[in-house]
């Protein structure tokens, strides 16, 4: 008996040990494969078949400091929106020495309740609007949920060691219904891209179904949340991040850092800052209307990515606990004058700061996440995340906050020239990250392992102990390569994949799902025209130095181009109160798909593929 035992317990073990690796709990081994890599190129696993990934875990332990890797056109005269345009004074608790010393800001300790206040000032500024009559009129089937789209029964494929983007034709698969898989998400991405050209150049257009209506929450859905920065993690205060509406402490230029030019436009944003910016640049948005009967899109400014990062890591939290701020938001909801609950809600959007898994808790015994997204009520809503969910057509990826925050075409233009300065670069391959020894799957190793084995070639930086809060040392080491590599990390997105493209870096991706089939309306659906593709599972077989050293210099250099005039200004989030007028930056993108997308009220129909 205890010789039949032995084995399970060997195996137990093991993964209790890999869960401690990644700071995860071992609530489910099915889970753990998902955190891993979400993609459908690596693991069979019965809940992503489902198409609703089951977030059952422990609250995870305390990680340390060094395990982190952290990831305005104005016009006056208007009136004023009453509680939403006050400032609120709010009482910030000051920031421990330790994190002020290693978010270097060159500047003397700034008064923090002082900054967050500046931050709603930012807020209260209103736009000229023109008002419109609303035409559209909105269906009465608020409970009609958003249905996932249901993979067929295994989406694990293997692929060859090809270095292009994958598509249909390219994969290979086991059988029909890996291939089913693949397609039906390529297909969704193609119907999230219908409507709009993902153009970066700007347009005079009027605000002829265009009106945006912002709620005005009560403070506890998102001001309140910011006098909480001191312990919204339980190893660091946030605090100096939410400052400047989101965007952080500014970069201080000095000789160590002049190639961050041009002065004034570089944060040390964290990559968790969307909603605060996203809030921030709505309230100056040009046609925002005061009048929700006039409005045609509802945006909610509910800062659920920094209510779920508090609640997770709370202890002894239920689940009723983490989604209490959920359920009054909706009670709130319902007693406005608006769609809300009278229509179907495809006219509302929110953004979210964390991925959408964070929100899909399933169960109501699961100790980690919230059930915000996963109720009925929100699931013909529009959700903007940093990582969208590949079966939900709702769910639109949009790019991560990057440290570049530009305040007009100028400080765009002078960036594009700094990145095409040089033709010819110092190192051909760069990484920035950590290895994830103990992270099953996980291929960064064998990538340090090959770019330190060509130093000549390949440069890497680890990002422990806080190195790359900063732009310094990761936008430094990417302008200065030709390719950086993006393999996966607890989930497929990063936001170095952002600060790569920002840099003109060649981005090198191990999973579809890092990129292609997450950002519709920000990149080209041709991920050759900016990106390079391996399969992960080739990469202990593959030199990837070498192969990507093949890659002629003309077409790098074409690529490199491709990507700072045609994908960088519409990946950025430009400052609040910013004049662009050439360009429209990433959250003018969201916002032109969005009300395109509300117009055009269609359903996606994935029955032909089942």
């Amino acid at each position: 008996m205890r010789t039949l035992l032995f084995p399970p317990f060997l195996a137990l073990l093991a993964i209790i040990f890999w869960s401690a690796s990644l700071q995860i709990p071992s609530a489910s081994v099915l889970d753990f494969e998902c955190l891993v890599c979400h993609g459908v190129n690596v693991v069979k696993n019965p809940l992503w078949q489902l198409g609703a990934l089951s977030l059952e875990r422990d609250p995870p332990k305390q990680r340390s400091e060094s395990e982190i890797v952290v990831a305005s056109d104005s016009v006056t005269g208007l009136p004023s929106l009453d509680d939403q345009d006050r400032v609120f004074q709010l009482e910030i608790p000051s920031t421990s020495a330790t994190a002020s010393a290693d978010l270097e800001g060159g500047e003397d300790e700034i008064d923090k309740q002082k900054e967050i206040g500046e931050f709603f000032q930012e807020l209260q500024r209103n736009s000229s609007s023109t008002i419109a009559d609303r035409n559209s009129t909105l269906e009465d089937s608020s409970q009609a949920g958003e249905r996932p789209l249901q993979p067929p029964n295994d989406p694990s494929i293997a692929r060859n060691a090809s270095i292009n983007p994958p598509s249909i034709s390219s994969l290979t698969a086991d059988g029909q219904e890996e291939k089913r898989a693949i397609q039906e998400v390529e297909r969704l991405m193609q119907f999230l891209r219908r409507s709009g050209s993902g153009q970066v150049k700007k347009s005079p257009q009027d605000c002829q179904g265009r009106n945006v209506y912002v709620y005005d929450l009560p403070p506890k859905f998102n001001a309140d949340l910011l006098k909480q920065c001191e312990t919204l993690l339980p190893w660091m205060s946030m605090c100096d991040f939410v400052r400047n509406s989101g965007m952080g402490l500014p970069v201080s230029i000095d000789a160590a850092r002049d190639f961050l030019t041009p002065r004034g436009s570089w944060f040390k944003t964290h990559q968790y800052a969307l909603e605060m910016i996203f809030h921030a640049r709505i309230l100056d948005y040009s046609c925002r209307v005061l009048d929700p009967s006039l409005a045609d899109v509802f945006y909610v400014p509910y800062y659920a990515g920094l209510d779920v990062m508090r609640s997770n890591f709370m202890p002894n939290v239920s689940s009723a606990q983490r989604d209490v701020l959920g359920d009054e938001l909706m009670t709130w909801l319902t007693k406005q004058p608006s769609t809300w609950k009278t229509g179907d809600r495809r006219d509302h959007v929110i953004a979210l700061g964390k991925i959408s898994w964070d929100f899909r808790r399933m169960t109501s015994d699961a100790r980690w996440g919230s059930n915000l997204l996963a109720r009925a009520d929100m699931a013909n809503v529009t959700k903007l995340l940093i990582e969208r969910h590949p079966w939900h057509p709702n769910d639109v990826g949009v790019p991560h906050p990057t440290f570049f925050h530009p305040g007009s075409d100028a400080d765009i233009t002078t960036w594009q020239a700094r990145v095409l300065r040089d033709d010819v670069r110092p190192s051909l391959v760069a990484f920035a990250g950590q290895p994830r020894p103990g992270q099953a799957g996980s291929i960064r190793g064998e990538l340090i392992r090959q770019c330190t084995a060509r130093s000549d070639l390949c440069r890497s930086l680890d990002c422990g102990s806080r190195a790359c809060f900063g732009p310094e040392a990761t936008l430094g080491l990417f302008l200065a390569s030709d390719f950086c590599l993006q393999p996966v990390g607890d989930s497929p997105t990063r936001r170095s994949v952002f600060d790569s493209l920002l840099a003109g870096c060649i981005p090198v991706f191990f999973d579809p799902f890092t990129a292609y089939y997450q950002y519709p309306w920000h990149l080209p659906s041709n991920g050759s025209a900016y990106s390079v593709m391996i399969a992960a599972d080739s990469v202990t077989d593959v030199d990837i130095v070498g192969e990507l050293q093949k890659i002629p210099f003309a077409r790098r250099k074409e690529m490199r181009h491709f990507i700072v005039h045609e994908i960088l200004p519409g990946i950025v989030y430009a400052q609040p109160g910013s004049k662009l007028e050439k360009f429209e930056d990433a959250f003018d993108v969201a916002m032109k798909n969005v009300i395109a997308r509300v117009a055009s009220r269609e359903i996606y129909d994935s029955s032909e593929l089942r």
